[in-house]
C-alpha cells in the first residue's frame, strides 16, 4: 500500500463532494425561501397596521361625533328609579295600592 493520491478520485470521495454540493444547493434554496417568507410576513404586517390604524381613525372620529353622556344624569336617572320603586312599596305596605302582582 503506498500513501500517494491517485489522480483519479475514488467512488467514495466523488459521492461526498455530491452530497456535499446538493447539500449546499439545497441550504441556498431553504434561505431564499426563508427570506421570501419573512418579506411576505412584512407586507401582511404592514397591510394589517394600515387596516388597524384605519379602523381606529373611523372609531375616533365617530366617539367625537356622539354626544357626550353625562355620568350623573346617569346615576341621576337610576337614582329616580330606584326611590320611585321605594315609593310604590311603601304605598303597597301601608295598602293604598294594590300589590305589584295584583297590578300586572
Amino acid at each position: 500500500m503506498s500513501g500517494k493520491k491517485s489522480a483519479e478520485p475514488s467512488p467514495q470521495s466523488i459521492a461526498r463532494s455530491n452530497r456535499q454540493r446538493l447539500a449546499a444547493e439545497e441550504g441556498t434554496r431553504a434561505m431564499a425561501d426563508v427570506e421570501r417568507q419573512a418579506v411576505d410576513v412584512r407586507k401582511n404586517m404592514a397591510r394589517l397596521r394600515e387596516l388597524r390604524e384605519a379602523k381606529e381613525a373611523a372609531d375616533a372620529t365617530l366617539q367625537a361625533s356622539l354626544p357626550t353622556a353625562n355620568p350623573d344624569e346617569a346615576q341621576e336617572k337610576a337614582d329616580a328609579i330606584v326611590e320611585f320603586n321605594c315609593v310604590d312599596e311603601n304605598l303597597e305596605r301601608a295598602g293604598h295600592m294594590p300589590k305589584s302582582a295584583d297590578r300586572a
